[in-house]
């Protein structure tokens, strides 16, 4: 439309300055932006720094707790938004050499926060990015949980980077202050809530039992789930938290004590004397705390506990302004602080520590054993000596009972201390692995095993190899050092990510060990490198090492069969034979399910599901997803384990092969081609 010369309103068009501002394609890939954020344009008064800090804050929800850079030497028609205070990663570049940080251990910690005032959706999505772009690159793993009302956060950080992390956790509310004005409803009033630090993990412990396998971020509705109708309450007026020591020195004096955990947590582990509210999940909560208290003194002292402290701040909440009670007193940072302050004096904590049994912890571990013998709980209906333990506390005291020592572990450790020397090529290409992916660290084939292939190498004298499954290029590495230069390795991998990595490496090899063999990576997908037209173009090896898609196996040796790629003398390694053990499993069951069974399955699956959400007050259609799902990977899993059980009674009955499976890690099976009894 025309507007006059004359108008405000093109007054105010002209005054206007069109700025195209894009983000950085590594800022992009930490904060995950879709499109639409990558690339805006804005209309600005003037365009100064602060201006335009401004204006990307509120275009792009993503980026306003995140500490970026501009680069406005183009400014206004192109203004450049990149990673401004860049968090050090585990692995950096020095002298375009890798600086690899071992990762020797995992601090395990959880802090929680409620906001004062609510963030509105926008500021907890951008929170969820700022978090995740700030902890990827520190290698944490973790859950957390991130809701309008604050957060809930259970982390695994390496322990090279905890000063880093602790600082940027400072940083991160500071900057909520600075930007938003927000505060947390702390009763102490403090600016940034404490880290509860839980137990040092060692890598290897964390390899056996990983707690955590990735990092997770999710937005949720409540941080802790409580009552759908629940009161509004003021969380800064919940009581008081009292120190670890304090509630030592404190206990045994006092007439209430709540534990205020669900029943199957109860059951395993809790404070001598206390009074387990016994629920099925918080939102049942409220209701109990009315009916153990009603009869009670309001001036009574109210001690109340949980496993980090986080539900303890709603229901002090409840107690003190619903019931009226006077003076609630809550244990600091719950039964992770305190046994890890007991722990950090010095003491016997099996004899002094008022807190008895297992420690039923939120992450994969599930129980964490303090104590050897169980509470006794100020609860008659339901003791501890004489309850059926459901599932989740059987589960936790098993889970418990593995973190004595494992005399095979130990043993592993042992042989591959005095196994030989790992070359530094082959140590950088381990820690880089894990470090890059620690939830797939499981996938490399490890120090022994890697120098058991490197000496079937030698005592065959092998020249060509074929390996199928690459990875980050670690085994392939122990292969080439036992060729020679006039040998061969040939690796086909289909992960695109992966293979690069492997390939750096590889390139570092032929530098430092010009005396190795020459690594061949070909990025394909199993199936179609073993087409019989592919494979007429490649002569016989002496060994093959099968390591991806082990469905296929079976096929994958008819084809190298069908090829004459296996010859007399020939070996065939394939790993993984045993598959975590499930394989004697799957021997004594028998065949497997028909299709109509996995169906069948499935719908009785969603239909329990759906009743107990129901039943629950949650989401049905959510619940039968995942049951869904659950049944999926079930289907998958047994499918996969069901081939590998037949590739080895195969295996054991092909008539050109001599073959062994050891028990070495997940199982290796070595066989050596024969001649062809029927040409005799």
């Amino acid at each position: 439309c025309l507007v006059p010369s004359n108008s405000p309103l093109r007054q105010n068009i002209e005054f206007k300055k069109k700025v195209q501002v894009v983000v950085d394609q590594e800022l992009r890939d930490r904060l995950r932006l879709i499109g639409k954020y990558r690339r805006r344009r804005l209309f600005l008064d003037k365009v100064d720094e602060q201006s335009v800090r401004d204006a990307i804050r509120t275009e792009v929800p993503a980026l306003r707790h995140v500490d970026f850079a501009l680069d406005l030497s183009k400014a206004p028609e192109k203004i450049r938004v990149m990673a401004g205070h860049v968090v050090p990663p585990i692995i950096v570049e020095e002298d375009s050499s890798p600086q690899l940080q071992e990762i020797k251990a995992y601090q395990m910690l959880s802090w929680y926060c409620y906001f004062e005032k609510k963030l509105d959706d926008d500021n907890v999505e951008a929170l969820v990015s700022s978090l995740r772009s700030t902890w990827t690159p520190l290698g944490i793993l973790g859950r957390t949980y991130v809701a309008n009302e604050g957060i809930n956060a259970q982390l695994a950080v390496p322990v090279e980077t905890m000063s880093i992390y602790s600082n940027e956790h400072t940083q991160l509310f500071e900057r909520l202050q600075k930007m938003n004005n927000t505060k947390l409803a702390q009763p102490e009033n403090s600016l940034v809530p404490p880290l509860n630090l839980d137990a040092q993990v060692s890598y290897d412990e964390f390899l056996k039992q990983p707690p955590f396998k990735a990092l997770h971020l999710r937005i949720r509705e409540k941080i802790v789930t409580d009552q759908v109708h629940a009161p509004n309450l003021d969380l800064r007026d919940a009581g008081r938290d009292i120190s670890p020591l304090e509630w030592h020195e404190s206990l045994p004096n006092a007439n209430i004590i709540l534990d205020v955990r669900n029943h199957y947590e109860s059951a395993v582990g809790s404070f001598n004397n206390a009074t387990p509210l016994n629920t099925e999940t918080f939102k049942d909560t409220n209701y109990k705390l009315d009916n153990i208290l009603k009869n009670k003194p309001r001036d009574e002292p109210v001690f109340m506990f949980c496993t980090g402290g986080i539900r303890c701040v709603k229901a002090g909440a409840y107690v003190k302004q619903q019931l009226g009670f006077s003076d609630v007193r809550r244990l600091q940072g719950g039964i992770v602080n305190y046994t890890t302050t007991l722990k950090k004096e010095n003491k016997a904590i099996d004899q002094v520590s008022h807190f008895r049994g297992v420690n039923f912890v939120f992450n994969d571990r599930m129980g964490e054993s303090i104590t050897r013998d169980l509470p006794q709980l100020n609860d008659k209906k339901n003791t501890t000596q004489q309850q059926e333990f459901d599932t989740r506390a059987a589960e936790a005291l098993v889970n418990s009972a593995r973190q004595e020592k494992d005399t095979n572990y130990e043993l592993y450790q042992y042989a591959e201390k005095l196994s030989g020397e790992e070359y530094g090529v082959l140590k950088k290409a381990r820690l880089d692995a894990m470090a890059r992916f620690p939830h797939a660290a499981h996938m490399l084939c490890g120090p022994i095993q890697g120098k058991f292939l490197k000496m079937l190498c030698q005592i065959s004298g092998a020249k060509r190899v074929l390996e199928l499954g690459t990875f980050c290029g670690y085994g392939s590495l122990w292969l080439a050092s036992a060729l020679g230069k006039d040998g061969q390795v040939i690796t086909v991998d289909r992960d695109t990510r992966a293979a690069e990595i492997a390939q750096t490496h590889f390139n570092a090899a032929s530098t430092h060990h010009p005396d190795w063999a020459k690594i061949h990576l070909i990025i394909s997908d199993t199936g179609e490198f073993l087409s019989l037209q592919n494979l007429q173009s490649y002569e016989p090896f002496d060994l093959v090492v099968l390591d991806a898609d082990k469905k296929g196996y079976a096929a994958a040796v008819d084809s190298l069969f069908q090829a004459h790629l296996l010859r007399t003398g020939s070996i065939l390694v394939a790993d993984n034979t045993l598959w975590k053990g499930a394989v004697l499993g799957f021997d004594k069951a028998g065949a497997s399910f028909s299709s109509e069974h996995w169906i069948q399955r499935e719908q009785i699956a969603r239909e329990e599901a759906r009743h107990f959400a129901l039943s629950q007050g949650t989401d049905p259609d959510l619940a039968e997803r995942e049951a869904k799902q659950s049944v999926k990977s079930e289907r998958r899993d047994r499918a996969l384990l069901q081939a590998m059980h037949e590739f080895n009674i195969k295996i054991r009955k092909h008539p050109r092969l001599d073959q062994l499976l050891l028990p070495l890690r997940d199982g290796l099976t070595v066989a050596r081609v024969i001649d062809d009894p029927s040409s005799s």
